[in-house]
């Protein structure tokens, strides 16, 4: 393990192989059979994420069970190496053959390549099995320079590369760094903790920025229940996209966003790009610009994914629009992962190999309800840093280097991944833990159910009814005309009446039962769709009917 490419090479220089020499005659012609078998002997393979003989495929090569991506090019390079390294050979016949391995185009070389021996993790008919060492449920496994990191839930400790055994692992997920474990993953408190502080900073709200705050008002802002609640799922959720890990009940976006944020108003500088970046020095990171991120409605919407390779452990959407359609992500959170790119056949990684997804956003995308719900877990950034802007203060001019910085020595290093493997551990222990006073779904909520431009007036009115009215008078019972709650609202709130007719009311009162959290609409009628025509109740005698509707919450059965 660990071995490089020029010691694999130097290698096989002692025995002979059957395939090599690939070439003959006077000329050096290529046998192509010889050469294809040579590559393997070396080490090159079709990689299958899915099923099928007629299955995509990606050039790999397995260099003493470390893996790496390569392509037509890239493999060239490496028998014209070993072409270089062969002592035994004139230099005339080096000249001809590398001559030969240049002038071979890319096409020409793919269809040799196509003859590779095929491998998968899945052990697919008709492939070879590739072991790839993989974290599960209650692990996690880092490896960097000098071991691997092993996490559970009540343990972190080095171990040596031998933990790996026969199995396999991408030359991306190797991090490059000679890692210090403390104990009891504790930093000495001489060593700065430039990320963990960032962070506790970025999650702030309404704090005034000085230079001095790292030591004098350190904890200023940080004793509500909002912060430690927006801490909690910060830590749970970092530790979750660090893990390798896919676990079928909780599979869900990472989203970044700014709590002073709407759907109209973007909010940024707050130090969620930065975050998001950090995620990279952990694992093979794709970067997605959410900027050009087409809809699903564009037929090349298909492509938005085309970076991603099978060796990505995560994905980041950078910036996401608002007018996103998140529906069209659901089946990438939560299935398999689909990869298509102009010109080339879709590669679909599996549930359990693929890689997670995040993203940030400046805005307050659409979207509420269980099924948006279950697929996102949010992170609020405060305003701290924002505010550092408008002083022309820097994160560095608060925290005294830069995250990653030429002024980062090994120590910082060690510091930040401490402060990563401490998240880790959080997840493992916790889960994803969910902010519950989050203004995120808030807003989402009013957006749903009164407009982009609501204010929040009629939303804020329906949750105190149904907290209060709505119990005390039985209703979540007996139920309520739509006339009597239209009145109600009315009579409360003679200023909205204007806007918000009955017809329009009811609508909105419908879209509050089946979108805030734990509420529900007209339950009994369930069984006839999810619509609100679907769901009408008629309450009266035959002629004088009206319509009627009950609110529940989950709580009533308490």
């Amino acid at each position: 393990m660990g071995i490089g490419s020029d010691h694999f090479i130097e290698s096989l220089f002692m025995t002979k192989d059957v395939f090599y020499p690939f070439w003959y005659g006077d000329k050096c012609s290529i046998n192509t059979t010889k050469l294809t078998k040579f590559l393997a002997t070396i080490g090159f393979g079709r990689y299958q994420s899915s099923p099928g003989h007629s299955a995509s495929w990606t050039l790999f090569r397995n260099n003493r069970n470390i893996l790496q991506i390569h392509d037509a090019s890239s493999a060239k390079r490496v028998l014209s190496n070993y072409i270089e390294k062969d002592k035994s050979l004139t230099d005339e016949i080096k000249d001809a053959i590398l001559d030969k391995i240049i002038r071979t185009t890319s096409s020409t070389f793919n269809t040799y390549l196509s003859h590779l021996p095929a491998w998968s993790s899945e052990k697919y008919e008709g492939t070879q099995h590739l072991k790839i060492f993989m974290d599960n449920e209650k692990s996690c496994y880092l490896p960097f320079l000098n071991g691997v990191v092993a996490i559970d839930a009540d343990r972190i400790s080095l171990k040596p590369y031998d933990i790996l055994e026969d199995e396999c692992i991408w030359d991306t997920s190797r991090i490059n760094h000679k890692i210090t474990v403390f104990d009891n993953n504790k930093v000495p408190p001489q060593i700065d903790q430039t990320f963990r502080d960032f962070v506790h900073f970025a999650l702030k709200t309404d704090q005034t920025p000085n230079v001095g705050d790292l030591h004098k008002k350190y904890d200023d802002g940080t004793a509500s229940k909002t912060y430690q609640e927006t801490k909690n799922a910060f830590e749970t959720g970092y530790g979750y996209m660090i893990h390798n890990f896919n676990p079928a009940d909780e599979m869900k976006m990472v989203v970044f966003a700014d709590l002073e944020s709407s759907s109209s108003r973007a909010e940024g500088r707050n130090g969620k790009s930065l975050t998001m970046k950090t995620l990279e020095w952990y694992k093979k990171t794709t970067f997605v610009d959410g900027k050009m991120f087409r809809k699903s409605l564009n037929d090349s919407a298909r492509f938005n994914f085309s970076s991603v390779t099978v060796d990505s452990r995560l994905v980041v959407i950078n910036d996401l629009n608002p007018d996103l359609d998140l529906t069209q992500l659901f089946s990438q959170i939560t299935d398999d992962f689909t990869i298509e790119g102009k010109g080339t056949n879709k590669i679909i990684i599996p549930f359990d190999k693929k890689p997670k997804m995040c993203c940030n956003t400046n805005y307050v995308l659409s979207g509420a309800g269980a099924s948006y719900e279950g697929r996102q877990h949010i992170v609020e950034f405060g305003n701290y840093f924002n505010r550092c802007e408008h002083k022309h203060l820097k994160p560095k001019d608060i925290l005294g280097k830069k995250i990653g910085g030429k002024d980062f020595g090994p120590e910082d290093w060690d510091a930040f991944y401490s402060y990563g493997f401490h998240c880790i551990q959080r997840y493992l222990k916790e889960g994803l833990v969910r902010a519950q006073n989050s203004s995120y779904q808030k807003k989402n909520l009013i957006q749903v159910v009164e407009g982009e431009s609501g204010t929040g007036e009629l939303v804020d009115w329906l949750e105190n009814w149904c907290k209060t009215t709505r119990i005390s008078g039985n209703y979540n019972i007996d139920g309520i005309s739509e006339d009597d709650i239209y009145y109600q609202f009315v009579s409360d709130n003679p200023e909205l009446a204007p806007f918000w007719n009955k017809g329009n009311f009811n609508t909105a009162v419908y879209e509050f039962a089946t979108n805030a959290d734990g509420f529900d609409y007209n339950p009994h009628n369930s069984s006839k769709g999810n619509t609100k025509s679907k769901r009408k109740w008629r309450k009266g005698p035959q002629g004088a009917q009206v319509y009627f509707v009950k609110i529940t919450h989950t709580d009533d059965l308490k």
